[in-house]
Order: structure tokens, then C-alpha cells, then sequence
């Protein structure tokens, strides 16, 4: 069980908000006061993103400690647009789906959200309060853990590569991370798996041996876990060596 940092009665009242709103999205504030307060949605397309009126900014935003809002389309995971409003705000964020007939367990993330490193199981976005996130999410956490270096979160859609970009080559650089031609301790290791764009991240964290967390099989689509394992078994894939100068 991953703890959050709302209550029960807080997320019952978030949960019934998002199936009252539907077929738009909902949207609202978890206060210090460990209630949840509905908020206005005054998005122009609310059915596929939300903006909390002003009037409500100006009212909660002092005393909140997190963001809820809900999925109506067939996303069930954070979007990029979800992880920038989340970064933006340094507050914790919940997302649940609702088709107007109940909800999805949410998922609940941000800096109050700890996730156990080793044996996550798979889905695209932050490490979240359903064990579950994607391989930049484990090597984040990874990152932190080994070394105490915070990586900002990088907005980014499910195989962000399939629709031309970089974000690997693009955005480690703008955290400080300069290509070296060896691995080091604690220095990241970018793999091309099944596509010519890196995509695919692994904390070295000694010798021989890496973090990460692949994704499903894409044969039998079943689950992979975040592990440690030699580097040796991916050395096809590996494209190049990073190292961050604080470390």
C-alpha cells in the first residue's frame, strides 16, 4: 500500500466530483484543512483538459495541498500536460478516469508520494500511488535515492518517440548530464530499443549493473518490473553514457 497524502472523505468527495462533472473533466483543490473543494473548470474544450477559474486561484490555491481532476477520454494515465501543471505547482496531483458511472482507482503523485524502487510494475508517467510508473520515472527516483540529485519531471506522452522527439538527447542536457564515452557510478546509460530514437533509460549503479524498468513485452504484453541487472544483456541497445558533474 502506497501512502497519499489525502484522506479518505477527501477522495470520496474528489471521486463523486469527477462523475458528476462528466462528460467533463473535473477539477479541484485538496485543502489543508484535509477537505476537498470542487473548482470550476473554465477550460474552452473541458472535455479534454481543465483550467481552475481564476475566482477559485484567487480563493484555495494559499491553502491547497494538492490538485485533483479527472480523465474522460481513453487516457488513464498523467499526460505530459499533467506532469508540466504538476511541476509548475510542486504539489501533489490526482487523476482518475470516469465514463459518468463510478471512477477508476485514482493515482496519486508528487513530492509526497514514495514508491519502493525495485518491483514496480509498468504504466506510462510518474511513479505514482498504483506502484506503477514509466522507465524515466524509475531512473528519476533512482537518481535521487543513490545520490540525492532531484530531477525535474519531463512532460512526455506515451512513446513520445513514435511521434518525433527526442525528449532523452533533448531534455538531460538542460539537467546538467554530458555525454561521456564510458559508463561511471551513478552516471546514466540512453538504449534504442525496437525504434533508431533513444527512449530507454538505466541508472549504473556499480561495474556491471544497471536500474531500470522496461515495458511491457511486446509479444505477449505481459508485465516486466523495475529491477537491477548486468548491462551486458542490453548492449545492442546502448547508444550512449552520460555523467552528471555533481556527481
Amino acid at each position: 500500500m502506497i501512502a497519499i497524502p489525502f484522506t479518505e472523505s477527501a477522495m470520496a468527495d474528489y471521486r463523486r466530483h469527477c462523475v458528476e462533472s462528466w462528460p467533463n473533466e473535473a477539477c479541484g483543490y485538496f485543502l489543508d484543512d484535509q477537505s476537498y473543494q470542487r473548482c470550476r473548470n473554465v477550460a474552452e474544450d473541458k472535455i479534454n483538459c481543465f483550467v481552475i477559474s481564476r475566482e477559485d486561484r484567487q480563493k484555495y490555491a494559499d491553502r491547497a495541498i494538492g490538485i485533483g481532476h479527472s480523465h474522460t477520454g481513453q487516457i488513464l494515465h498523467p499526460t505530459a500536460a499533467d506532469i508540466q501543471f504538476q511541476q509548475n505547482t510542486n504539489l501533489d496531483f490526482a487523476v482518475c478516469h470516469t465514463g459518468g458511472k463510478g471512477t477508476s482507482t485514482p493515482i496519486v503523485w508528487g513530492p509526497s508520494v514514495k514508491v519502493p524502487l525495485l518491483g514496480r510494475r509498468w504504466r506510462w508517467g510518474p511513479s505514482g500511488s498504483d506502484n506503477r510508473g514509466d522507465c524515466f520515472a524509475c531512473v528519476r527516483d533512482a537518481v535521487l535515492e543513490y545520490t540525492g540529485l532531484a530531477m525535474p519531471d519531463v512532460p512526455r506522452d506515451d512513446e513520445y518517440w513514435r511521434r518525433g522527439q527526442d525528449l532523452v538527447n533533448e531534455w538531460l542536457p538542460r539537467m546538467g548530464w554530458e555525454p561521456v564515452d564510458h559508463p561511471t557510478r551513478y552516471g546514466l546509460v540512453s538504449m534504442a530499443i525496437g525504434h533508431r530514437v533513444e527512449h530507454h533509460l538505466g541508472l549504473i549503479v556499480n561495474e556491471v549493473e544497471m536500474i531500470h524498468h522496461l515495458p511491457p513485452d511486446g509479444k505477449s504484453r505481459s508485465d516486466r518490473l523495475s529491477t537491477q541487472e548486468p548491462m551486458d544483456r542490453y548492449v545492442r541497445f546502448i547508444r550512449r553514457f552520460w555523467r552528471h558533474p555533481d556527481l
